[in-house]
């Protein structure tokens, strides 16, 4: 299922992301699929992410991050989700340790996988 890889460091905020081909079978649909891994800052505050244009299904195999559009409370967000197509910028926070297994979609493939 998966080809080649690249590592990404974030090392300012702890995380290190790897970067996946998906097997030729899967790459007319799927982008890339990536694990996020690290072991954070306790003091960050939260990060800003801009929205992608892209569906994403997201695996928080370790601690949840706590998620919030700008403006609003952070809450908890679930271990298991589809994101990506949010119209905001989002403000996310770890809880702890970090280990994230994602699947990026090309744009408008999500729909073969859902209904």
């Amino acid at each position: 299922m998966i080809r080649n890889s690249q590592i990404r460091k974030q090392e300012n905020i702890g995380w290190s992301i790897q970067d996946y081909d998906p097997d030729p079978l899967l790459a007319p649909f799927i982008y890339r699929l990536y694990i996020l891994k690290g072991n954070p800052d306790p003091s960050i505050q939260h990060e800003i992410w801009i929205p992608s244009g892209t569906v994403e299904v997201v695996f928080d195999l370790e601690a949840p991050f706590e998620q919030a559009t700008v403006g609003q409370i952070l809450e908890t967000r679930p271990s298991a989700f589809v994101t990506g197509l949010f119209e905001k910028c989002l403000l996310l926070r770890p809880t702890g340790s970090v280990y994230q297994v994602g699947v990026v979609f090309k744009t408008g493939k999500f729909r073969h996988f859902s209904r």
